[in-house]
This record gives structure tokens, C-alpha cells and sequence, in this order.
């Protein structure tokens, strides 16, 4: 027997077979079998189980063996022995071969010499290749139809006998062993071939064609390939010189090209001109085996001595002239064993799997993933490829893009709407874009109005309208009011606010209204609570001295809000409002001023218990919007203070690159 480790998967999908010291069928499983003693199963990958099923080791001095392809449940094998026989033969008693009168059938060439390669016909099953030595004038070649075997012994023909006592079957006994011998001695038939080619050549290896089943091609005598037609046996149709005449394999997908190889050399081959490879892949050790990849495209897998790794060759062919070297992608793939590979084989139906033997005996199942294709789609997803015949993307409903933002807002025709508030509109996730529509809207319409008529900016700033207030010649007007003539006769001090004209147009510039008994403050503050901004319209209310209204708006907030029933605690606080620095209510409401993490409610408190008009606590908090900062020291500021903060505001703005610094700067 060989001492060479083999692997071959069957066309039988979980089913495979190993021969070297001996002929042995595996069964593969997804999950571990508990039925089968465990000493028989062991684990070829990740996820997938092997159990040895029967073991036969009574064909001596294996050189080749094939699995004929159209088997359903039974194997029924070839085995190419060193003598140039060629036995068929099954595991089991198989009805499914025996009727047909295969099985214990040899195929025997007219002088015996060592049986170098046989080889089903994929597609036309009961045609057998067999690849021979040199010997005199006999052909190497020689092409068997197994239908046309005399079925005389069909019947009392036996399948392979068993060795040892692999599980669901016994050893035979000496008897039973000499009856078998003198049964198969019997069943030899000296059966002529249907077809004969390479008269005194040596045939090193066998390849069909699958799109052209009655084609063949083998590699002769150590120096040509040659391409045989059934149809007409007494021609080769091509031929070519070369010393790659080992493993020739035809791609499954493509019968134009085929692959051979010879020492450090594998040689790519294009049949149309088969002059001279259309490539060459130098592995840079010596080759023992390649074989195409059954489901993908042009995939060509090779083993090299000594190597516990497999090299797969990706070959592209980027033109249709026939002079063009195709692109190859070279990738090393290491399949997990731990020792020396020996042989490998393909999965005839799963993509990209195959098994590996190493030298220990040790068997791998491995799946080769692809390499990834990435693009983007149509759709601004990210696609790439998975597998022969998927794509796969990722769901953009997980991430917010800028792409897709960018892509969507166009679709909605943002920045090209008439009306500037609907882009505004369309920007809601984004307050700050959102606020710059709605400046520009506003500016947009108080020029229209009228209202910034002299002003040489289509979109005047802040700090522009308010340049021409001058504390000497055109000085803001100051407005001091009691606290007792805005409802609270407890208290004894007094708000003090500025008017201007152009402090008035600033104020509107910031939507907020010039007098604060005007309706314009409360269809803000209605704005602002139907968005859910219930601290900041009751901080804005604060602001324009309406503190009762700032406590309706708190306790009409639902419980369901962000701060739920917390809004009417901070409301009874409120509504004990006192001036008087000594007060409990004023001590405690400084106390707990730090402890407050809402920007707004936390203004508020400090507009509240303000010392000497001082309001830097409100005016410096950077999380209450610009605006209502702006509106806050255009009417609490002096002249010169205004002008000083706003100076401030706006270096603080620009070093930020806050778009707010628009409603500043203008444009």
C-alpha cells in the first residue's frame, strides 16, 4: 500500500474517504452524535464532527481511487492498484450498485503495469479513465464503459471486505475470507476497453472536460499534454510540449482553461491556444497537488512539500484576447492542521470548504472566506460581497452619516427653499443649524418690515445695530421699577432695565418682544413650551419680570417631561420670592444655586438673587442659548458694560466656531 495519505469528498455530501495504510469512509455531522461510541468520533472544525465508519484493508498497493459520481447512498469506488488492474468495489452490500453489476468487477489492461491515475467521467458516470505506464505497444490511455461489464457474477459478488471491527460491521471469518478470495478470483474478466490512446507512452494524469464530456485531456510522458475526442479515437484534436504534465485538472467552471504542474512549477493553460501557458505560478517549493475549486470561479488551490498551508490562486481574467495574462491574486491559507499537509480535497457542493490530511493522520474541515470586496451602493450604504452570489450592506438606520444626512436633506431641497423657516424645519435635530434659519428668516422679515430699514446688511448683526448707541451722545435710557408695582409688596427693592431703539431691534432679533406686556411674549413662550422647553420659557418669563407666569409654565408642565413633578417644587420655591438679602428664602436659594444642573433653572435663580444689578452669573453660563443672552444684557447692561460683554461674546464665539456668532456678526 501507498504510505501517502489521501482525501477525497464524495458526491455524497457529508460522506468522505482516506486511503494509505488503508481504505476508510467517514460520515460528517453538524452536531456531535451521541448514539456513536466516542472513540469513533472526532471534531474536524469548529462546528462539525467525523465519525469513522468502516475501515477495509484488503487492496494492497493503492495507487489511485476515484468515487464514481452518480452515487445516492452507497459509495461505489475505483481503485487503481500498482499492477494496472482497476477493482470496483463498495463499503457495504449495496443494492444500489449491485443490481448494475459493478461491484467485485476489475478492470484489467492486456499487460499489468503501474496504474498511475483513474478518473470517473463527471458527467457521463460510467465512463473510467485509467492512466498507465509505458509498455511496448499498449496504449496508456484506456477508456472503460462499467455498463458493458458481463453482470454474470453481479450476484454473487462481494463489496469490500472489512478489517478490525469498525462499528455496525464484523470481521470475516477464515472461511468466509477464503470463499470471498475465491469469488473475487472468479470475478476477475478479462474486459476489452472502449477506447485506447497513447500507444507505448506513459500516462501520468487524467482530466475531463465537463462541457465537453467525450473530450479528455492527460499528461504524457513526462513532456506533452495531450486532448482526446472519443468521437474520434484514432486523432488527438491538441496537444502541447511541456514538462507540467502532472496533475492536469480542467476547471469545473470553465473548460477553456486547465491547470498542470511539474516540480516548483504550475503551469496555467488556455486551450484555445495551447502553444504555451497563458501563465505561470511559481510556489517556490515543490508542488504535490492542485485542484480547482469546484464553486467559485477560477480558484485554483495548490500544496507544496513540507507545508502545513495551502496557497489559493485567484485568477482573473481581465480581457477576452487570448494573447492576455490573466491577473492573479496569490493568498496563503492555513487550514489549522498541526502537522504537514499531504493531500486535500475540495467539497463538491458547499462554497469554498474543503478537507485536509496531514502526515499524523490528523483531518481538517476548513471554509476559505473570500477576500472582501467594499463599495458604496446607490443608496450611500456600504456593500461588499459575501460568497458567489450575495451582498451584503449595512443597515444605515443604526448609524446617522453625514452622507446620509447630506443626502437626505438634499432630497428635501434644504438651503433652497423660498421661505428660509423651512429650512429651518428641516433641521430640527440640529438646533444650532436650526437657529441660523430662523435668524436669517427673522432678519429677512424685519427688513422687510421696515424695521432695520437703515441698515447697510442684508443680515445686520447684533454688534452692528447696536454700534450706534453711544453713552455720551445717544445714550440708552434707564428704567428703574419697583418690585411692589410688579405684584409683590413684600418686596422692597427694585428692577432696573435699559431702553433704546437699537437695544429694542436687537431684542427682536432675538425673538424676543420690545414690551413685555405685549402678546409677542406670550406666543413665544407657547413656542417654546409645545417644544417641551419648559425651564427656559419660565427663565425667559423670569427675565422680562413676569414671575408669576414663569410659575404657571412650571406647574403646567406634564409629569412625563425630563424633570416630571420636580418642575412643581421648583414652582412653590418661586412663588416665595423675596428680595430681602437676610431673607431664608434668598440664603437658600444661593445655597442650592451650585447644586442645580438645569441651565435655565439655574439663571433664573441667579436673575433672582442678583447683588447691585450684577447679572455675569446668568450672562457667563454657556449653556443657555446665545440669544436669550443677548436679550438678557440688551436690556439689563449699561451702555458701556453692553458693549464690553459683546466684545467678549464675540471673541468667545469665534474661538469656538459657534454658529451662533452670526446672530453677533451678521451678514
Amino acid at each position: 500500500m501507498t504510505g501517502k495519505l489521501e482525501i477525497q469528498w464524495s458526491p455524497i455530501e457529508n460522506k468522505f474517504i482516506t486511503w494509505g495504510a488503508g481504505i476508510c469512509l467517514y460520515e460528517v455531522y453538524s452536531t456531535l452524535p451521541e448514539s456513536v461510541p466516542s472513540s469513533n468520533v472526532f471534531k474536524i472544525s469548529e462546528s462539525r464532527y467525523a465519525e469513522l465508519k468502516t475501515t477495509n484493508g484488503n487492496f494492497n498497493y493503492t495507487r489511485s481511487i476515484d468515487i464514481y459520481p452518480k452515487c445516492e447512498v452507497d459509495l461505489l469506488l475505483a481503485i487503481g492498484l500498482t499492477n494496472g488492474r482497476v477493482s470496483l468495489a463498495t463499503f457495504n452490500p449495496s443494492p444500489e450498485h449491485d443490481i448494475k453489476g459493478y461491484v467485485g468487477k476489475e478492470l484489467v489492461p492486456r499487460h499489468g503495469r503501474c496504474c498511475n491515475d483513474v478518473l470517473f467521467n463527471p458527467v457521463e458516470g460510467n465512463l473510467l479513465a485509467v492512466g498507465l505506464d509505458k509498455y511496448r505497444a499498449d496504449g496508456s490511455v484506456l477508456i472503460w464503459d462499467i455498463n458493458r461489464l458481463s453482470s454474470t457474477l453481479g450476484n454473487d459478488s462481494l463489496p469490500m471486505r472489512q478489517s478490525g471491527t469498525a462499528p455496525g460491521n464484523l470481521s470475516l471469518s477464515v472461511s468466509a475470507a477464503a470463499a470471498a478470495a475465491a469469488t473475487a478470483t472468479a470475478a476477475v474478466e478479462v474486459a476489452k476497453p472502449t477506447h485506447e490512446f497513447g500507444t507505448s507512452e506513459t500516462a501520468h494524469s487524467l482530466a475531463w472536460f465537463r462541457g465537453s464530456p467525450r473530450v479528455m485531456a492527460a499528461g504524457m510522458n513526462g513532456k506533452q499534454i495531450k486532448v482526446y475526442d472519443l468521437r474520434d479515437p484514432n486523432k488527438m484534436i491538441n496537444s502541447t510540449f511541456t514538462k507540467g504534465v502532472y496533475g492536469v485538472c480542467t476547471n469545473p467552471n470553465n473548460d477553456r482553461y486547465l491547470a498542470s504542474f511539474y516540480d516548483t512549477q504550475i503551469c496555467l493553460w488556455d486551450i484555445r491556444n495551447f502553444e504555451k501557458p497563458i501563465c505561470l505560478l511559481p510556489p517556490g517549493k515543490g508542488v504535490v497537488q492542485i485542484a480547482w475549486c469546484p464553486t467559485k470561479q477560477s480558484a485554483l488551490a495548490s500544496l507544496q512539500k513540507d507545508s502545513s498551508v495551502l496557497d489559493i490562486f485567484d485568477i482573473q481574467h481581465t480581457s477576452s484576447s487570448e494573447e492576455a495574462e490573466p491577473t492573479v491574486l496569490e493568498r496563503v491559507i492555513n487550514p489549522g492542521s498541526p502537522h504537514n499537509i499531504t493531500s486535500f480535497s475540495w467539497h463538491p457542493i458547499d462554497y469554498n470548504r474543503l478537507l485536509t490530511i496531514a502526515l499524523s493522520g490528523t483531518i481538517k474541515d476548513y471554509r476559505v472566506i473570500d477576500r472582501t470586496s467594499i463599495n458604496w451602493s446607490a443608496r450611500s450604504q456600504i456593500v461588499w460581497s459575501h460568497g458567489p452570489k450575495f451582498l451584503k450592506y449595512i443597515d444605515d438606520s443604526f448609524f446617522e452619516d453625514l452622507s446620509n444626512q447630506f443626502k437626505k436633506r438634499a432630497m428635501q431641497r434644504y438651503g433652497l427653499q423660498e421661505n428660509l423657516q423651512k429650512n429651518s424645519d428641516l433641521v430640527k435635530d440640529n438646533m444650532t443649524l436650526a437657529n441660523v434659519w430662523n435668524w436669517l428668516h427673522l432678519t429677512e422679515k424685519l427688513s422687510q418690515d421696515g424695521v432695520l430699514r437703515d441698515s447697510h446688511y442684508k443680515h445686520p448683526g447684533i454688534a452692528y445695530i447696536l454700534s450706534k448707541i453711544d453713552p455720551e451722545d445717544n445714550k440708552s435710557e434707564e428704567v428703574i421699577i419697583p418690585w411692589s408695582d410688579l405684584g409683590y409688596p413684600n418686596c422692597q427693592g427694585s428692577a432696573r432695565y435699559y431702553r433704546h431703539d437699537d437695544r429694542d431691534k436687537a431684542l427682536q432679533l432675538c425673538s424676543w418682544p420690545v414690551d413685555r406686556n405685549s402678546p409677542v411674549l406670550l406666543d413665544f413662550l407657547n413656542l417654546l413650551e409645545k417644544s417641551g422647553a419648559y425651564t427656559r420659557a419660565a427663565a425667559v418669563a423670569i427675565f422680562n419680570l413676569k414671575l408669576p407666569l414663569a410659575i404657571d409654565i412650571l406647574t403646567r408642565a406634564p409629569d412625563n417631561s425630563e424633570y416630571g413633578s420636580s418642575l412643581n417644587v421648583v414652582a412653590m420655591a418661586l412663588s416665595g420670592f423675596s428680595d430681602d438679602p437676610n431673607s431664608v428664602w434668598r440664603q437658600n436659594s444661593i445655597a442650592c444655586i451650585p447644586r442645580v444642573k438645569d441651565p435655565y433653572l439655574k439663571a433664573m435663580f441667579c436673575f433672582l438673587t442678583a447683588e447691585n444689578y450684577d447679572y455675569s452669573n446668568v450672562l457667563n453660563e454657556k449653556e443657555v442659548a446665545v440669544d436669550d443672552r443677548v436679550a438678557l444684557a440688551c436690556l439689563y447692561l449699561p451702555d458701556n458694560q453692553l458693549k464690553e460683554y459683546m466684545q467678549t461674546l464675540l471673541e468667545e464665539l469665534c474661538k469656538d466656531g459657534n454658529l451662533d456668532g452670526l446672530l453677533v456678526t451678521g451678514i
